[in-house]
């Protein structure tokens, strides 16, 4: 496994184990994921030190707002991955949708909002153990099966431990 897969691998486990409670990592995470995206998809012919290091500006910016700016910063963060989530998931299991990708992302994103919105602990948890889990599963070489069955597993995971840290 390559060090950036690793990188992927780490932060999502913290993210199941601790998404809630660290919600300025998790924002940070998905910063992380929105640049090295952004990077990827805007400058495809740079190395890899470049997807990283909009990866880690844009990881560092949210950490920083999710701690001067909890709400608005958490909200945002809701958005994004909930945009992230949808494409992913919809590509995984699959699902034929005649949607442009940037309006199944707007979509995602509306519904990651109001998770955080309405149920804000609730929302944090199943957010980043689904941003968790999908960090964890992205670089599988699999078939779509075991990937979404592990994908599902993590996110079950996530969802138990972090209920049981919040009791706590």
């Amino acid at each position: 496994m390559a060090k950036l897969e690793l990188v992927m691998v780490g932060m999502g486990l913290v993210l199941l184990v601790a998404g809630r409670k660290l919600f300025w990592l998790f924002v940070g995470v998905v910063g992380f994921v929105l640049g090295f995206y952004f990077a990827s998809n805007f400058f495809p012919g740079e190395p890899e030190t470049t997807r990283l290091a909009f990866g880690l500006v844009f990881g560092v910016i949210g950490a920083v707002l999710a701690v001067f700016l909890k709400k608005i910063a958490v909200g945002l963060a809701g958005f994004i991955s909930g945009g992230i989530i949808a494409i992913n998931l919809v590509e995984v299991i699959g699902f034929e949708y005649q949607l442009p990708e940037w309006m199944l992302f707007v979509l995602g994103g509306i519904i990651g909002v109001v998770l955080v919105a309405l149920l804000f602990d609730w929302g944090l948890i199943i957010l980043s153990s689904l941003v968790g889990a999908y960090l964890i599963t992205r670089e599988l070489d699999q078939s779509d099966l075991i990937t979404t069955t592990i994908f599902v597993g993590l996110f079950l995971v996530g969802l138990l431990l972090q209920s049981r840290f919040r009791r706590g």
